[in-house]
């Protein structure tokens, strides 16, 4: 199973009707992570590139047995650096994937 957690309330309305278990929140609340699960998770992705957030969420898994894999966003490559250095397992930049795929379109 998977839960999304949004923080647009009309994204979460539109997943919720098409049956996405889904809920509101902020991932700068911990009581959420009590709230979707998130010790029993087999994977955690974010899609914010919020640096502070995710390296709280990454501190708030750092005690989960078995470690699920995490998937971060990142705003550029010295702070995904960082997220892998605080243990994140996967890292994406999209600036940089976008600029690479630009490149690669134009050549």
């Amino acid at each position: 199973p998977v839960t999304v957690v949004d923080f647009n309330p009309n994204r979460v309305e539109e997943l919720t009707t098409q049956g996405v278990d889904t809920v509101y929140g902020d991932m700068g609340d911990m009581d959420l992570y009590e709230e979707v699960g998130l010790k029993k998770a087999k994977m955690v992705i974010s899609t914010i590139a919020d640096e502070d957030d995710n390296a709280r969420l990454l501190l708030a898994l750092s005690t989960v047995k078995p470690r699920p894999v995490v998937v971060l966003t990142a705003s550029d490559k010295e702070s995904a650096h960082r997220l892998y250095a605080q243990g994140a397992h996967y890292v994406l930049v999209p600036h940089l994937v976008g600029g690479d795929l630009l490149a690669h379109v134009l050549k």
